[in-house]
């Protein structure tokens, strides 16, 4: 029998691979990016605030100092989003093969909402555990309020259409993980 591939995971690789494109990915240094849309994001998400939680109105802590290296946070973080994005690729497959009878519109919703949503609030939360680098404890923080923002962006979609702000938060947090050198962290 042969299985399509399940909407969800093509459509986040689609905004993962567009977020990558636009952001020049590359492992330098700056978290500015030249691009407009990824300038547009970053202002859109610093205008509006945001408390820097997980969309569900909890706060979250800022990010601490940590022992690490950046090479050693690079590598311990891109771990994380690696075995991360695995696990949901993987509940994101069952979701859709428990729920053979949806549209690819229903699966998308259903699956955003009960597996990806929660998934990535458990990865940022253990990202948010690493602290940051000494000296990088800003960068790190507006990273993960980012992810944060997409994920929030992600809880008001309603039905499969992603929105224009929903897309310049993939892209925005797609620039700061990747231009960090957390290139396993720019996939959705």
């Amino acid at each position: 029998m042969r299985r399509k591939p399940a909407l969800p995971l093509i459509l986040l690789m689609a905004l993962a691979i567009a977020a990558l494109a636009v952001a020049g990915c590359g492992g330098g240094d700056s978290d500015d990016s030249a691009t407009a849309d990824g300038a547009a994001a970053n202002g859109a998400a610093e205008a509006g605030g945001g408390s820097g939680g997980g969309g569900d109105g909890e706060a979250s802590e800022p990010v601490a100092t940590s022992s690490l290296s950046k090479a050693q946070y690079v590598k311990r973080a891109n771990a994380i989003c690696t075995r991360h994005r695995e696990r949901r690729v993987k509940a994101l497959d069952e979701y859709r093969e428990e729920n053979p009878e949806d549209s690819e519109e229903e699966n998308f919703a259903g699956s955003l909402q009960s597996v990806y949503v929660p998934m990535m609030k458990e990865e940022i939360a253990e990202l948010r555990e690493l602290g940051a680098p000494k000296g990088d404890e800003q960068r790190i923080e507006k990273t993960w309020k980012s992810f944060e923002k997409w994920v929030e962006e992600a809880e008001d979609l309603e039905g499969a259409e992603p929105t224009k702000q929903f897309n310049k938060e993939v892209i925005r947090a797609g620039n700061l993980a990747g231009n960090y050198g957390m290139i396993e962290c720019t996939y959705g």
